[in-house]
């Protein structure tokens, strides 16, 4: 799931201040309550308020109670010293990603490996990614094989670059290797379904 951001009027690489407004609170009780008749196993959540919010809204919904952990894993990506600055900025084909930062001007990164300094790359993201597919995603996956349960929801709430990148991860547990970007296609406050099937022995 897609935690909603309040949007500020100048645009910005990111800014992990934001919290979640009246109207976008709303909207993640009006999330929580389409989910009341869904049974969720678990849920997972980024520490930001903003995931968090939604997440709590998830599970206030639930008929039983329903764990809800926070892990700095599923944060969206650091942008590092590039956190709250426009990225409206034109590039210099004659500067390198490295050379736009050295003089203040912050772009977009020019591939995966580029990262603002004390930020991740996207790469950086991935291997978080992965990191949350082998260690909470698949022994979920494993204990459903194990015992037999055929509907085991699990629920991850986090931002729109992290959760592009889980699904990419993911998706190559089963042979494929998507591109990321394939992913990143969630509105606010959206969600994506990703049915998972795994035999004992796996």
């Amino acid at each position: 799931m897609h935690a909603r951001r309040n949007v500020c009027k100048s645009e910005t690489v990111n800014n992990f201040k934001e919290n979640l407004s009246s109207d976008l609170k709303q909207q993640a009780e009006a999330l929580g309550r389409s989910f009341a008749g869904t049974t969720l196993t678990a849920i997972h959540s980024s520490p930001l308020e903003r995931a968090f919010l939604t997440a709590k809204a998830l599970q206030t919904t639930q008929p039983n109670f329903v764990s809800l952990e926070t892990s700095p894993l599923l944060r969206e990506q650091s942008f590092g010293v590039g956190e709250g600055q426009s990225y409206d900025v034109q590039k210099e084909s004659h500067l390198s990603f490295e050379e736009h930062v050295a003089q203040g001007k912050y772009i977009q990164a020019y591939n995966r490996s580029d990262r603002y300094p004390g930020g991740e790359s996207l790469n950086d993201v991935a291997r978080r990614a992965e990191t949350v597919v082998e260690d909470i995603m698949l022994p979920y996956m494993r204990q459903a094989a194990k015992e037999g349960i055929r509907d085991m929801h699990i629920v991850f709430v986090s931002h729109g670059i992290f959760i592009a990148e889980l699904i990419s991860a993911l998706a190559c547990q089963g042979g494929k290797k998507p591109n990321p970007i394939e992913f990143r296609h969630l509105k606010n406050t959206g969600w994506t379904l990703v049915t998972a099937n795994m035999t004992v022995g796996d």
